[in-house]
């Protein structure tokens, strides 16, 4: 691995010595870029994170440097590396992406784009994750001079402008924020920007402004990661509800079972249907802990089974009823996302006559009395006109 590695660090090499001399004698610094002393230093940085060297029996940063005295050619001959890189790992097949079907890029011809910026509609896999950590990254360098008397230091602050790799929120964080303070360098320090300016709604990623920033090969409207870890955030504040829910104990919108008792599962989602809704947990018993109710039974048979049977007794109402699987601990649990019925009431048969369902703070209980179910149809403003239709489903 080490050996392909430096093969292909000499072949990336031969792509740098091609771009500086693409730019070498292309561009001539502006007189305001000469004046000052003051100006921090900026360059970039394309960075391989890390690999790990047998040799040296540690992990050792591939960084390759670009510098210009005007810091936006330095940005450009960093992405055109970069790009090369790039393509380069997916040739040899070290990096592989799995891209979103049926996308479309509207991008600028700056900094290589098109090529780079497929990334945000892809999962991106590093076939030898170990010899990249997480990724590839371009990153501004700006080197700040601090002289004193007795010592001289120079300190050096990375931030991160483009990266290919899963990112997670952190790193969404970091590349925005790298972005504006490029661009707030760029700006007060008067370096030429040409063409490359773009402003970005940056709502996508939870912040309500709108930032100008150097154009960058990113797709700012649809991100897959982005996208992916709101998926994640979703699922997540919902097993955090879910969690409340059997917490709070309530069994008006609530109930728990600890057996697959078919009658009982039933009967509590016609009470939920004809009340206000509710969720019952399958598999969370009455001191509000998970059991190992899936033992004999596989999950999935289950799932099955209980679909045709909902589907057997609830009929069109069934739609009303989401089922979904969590894992607590060890333990799987069955929830019954049962949301309320307006239509008409929903009655069960049972030993040859239709029974009623409603709920109250002890769980579901039944009614057969016509006039009682009438009443409480008319305060839903269910379409029950006489008492005959209702002795009719009776």
């Amino acid at each position: 691995m080490i050996r392909r590695f430096y093969s292909l660090q000499r072949e990336m090499m031969r792509f740098s010595n091609i771009i500086n001399k693409q730019y070498k004698l292309k561009f001539m610094l502006s007189k305001s870029q000469l004046t000052s002393h003051a100006k921090p230093s900026i360059h970039y940085v394309v960075r391989g994170r890390l690999f790990y060297s047998k040799e040296t029996k540690s992990m050792i940063p591939f960084e390759q440097k670009f510098e210009h005295l005007s810091p936006i050619l330095a940005r450009e001959k960093a992405f055109s590396f970069y790009k090369n890189y790039m393509a380069i790992l997916e040739e040899t097949k070290q990096l592989l992406q799995e891209p979103l079907r049926d996308y479309s890029l509207f991008v600028k011809n700056h900094f290589g784009e098109p090529s780079i910026q497929k990334y945000s509609y892809a999962e991106v896999n590093y076939v030898h994750p170990e010899s990249y950590d997480k990724g590839i990254a371009v990153y501004m360098v700006v080197q700040n001079s601090r002289n004193s008397s007795e010592n001289s230091k120079v300190k050096s602050n990375y931030f991160l402008i483009h990266g290919i790799w899963n990112f997670n929120n952190i790193d969404i964080k970091n590349f925005t924020n790298g972005l504006i303070k490029e661009f707030s360098h760029y700006r007060h320090f008067n370096y030429d920007l040409g063409n490359h300016v773009e402003i970005v709604d940056f709502s996508v990623f939870d912040n309500p402004n709108s930032f100008s920033i150097i154009s960058t090969p990113f797709n700012w409207s649809f991100n897959f990661y982005l996208n992916k870890n709101n998926l994640e955030l979703q699922k997540s504040r919902r097993i955090e509800s879910v969690k409340n829910r059997i917490k709070s104990g309530n069994l008006i919108h609530n109930e728990f079972l600890s057996a697959l008792n078919l009658e009982f599962i039933i009967r509590t989602i016609a009470s939920f249907l004809n009340e206000k809704g509710g969720f019952l947990f399958l598999g969370v018993d009455k001191y509000r802990k998970s059991t190992d109710l899936f033992t004999n039974t596989k999950i999935s048979i289950f799932k099955k089974e209980i679909q045709i049977i909902l589907q057997r007794e609830f009929k069109m109402s069934v739609k009303k009823i989401k089922l979904s699987e969590y894992k607590v601990g060890i333990n799987f649990v069955l929830i019954f996302e049962v949301l309320p019925s307006y239509q008409k009431g929903i009655f069960l048969k049972e030993n040859n006559q239709k029974v009623f369902y409603r709920r109250n703070n002890n769980g579901f209980f039944s009614s057969i009395d016509p006039e009682a179910i009438l009443n409480f149809c008319i305060r839903r403003n269910e379409n029950f006109l006489t008492i005959q239709e209702i002795l009719k489903w009776l």
